[in-house]
């Protein structure tokens, strides 16, 4: 949905900052099996490093990261 209205639609922005704030624990989850922390999954680590490239553009589009941490 973010990707076909396109970035200027602050509403559809602001939709997707609040969806990665609601799930800030499952994605730092996803996060950090992606980059080889915890357990070792190699069954499923296509799927997590596919879901964890799907947050990061995300977080890229919406501009969670810098609105997430201003004061």
């Amino acid at each position: 949905m973010i990707l076909s209205r396109g970035s200027q639609n602050v509403q559809t922005l602001e939709i997707g900052r609040q969806f990665l704030t609601e799930n800030k624990l499952s994605i730092m989850a996803v996060l950090k099996k992606s980059a080889g922390i915890g357990t070792d999954l190699d069954a499923v680590a296509q799927s997590i490093d596919e879901l964890a490239d799907s947050y990061m553009v995300l977080m890229s589009i919406t501009g969670f990261i810098d609105v997430s941490s201003a004061p």
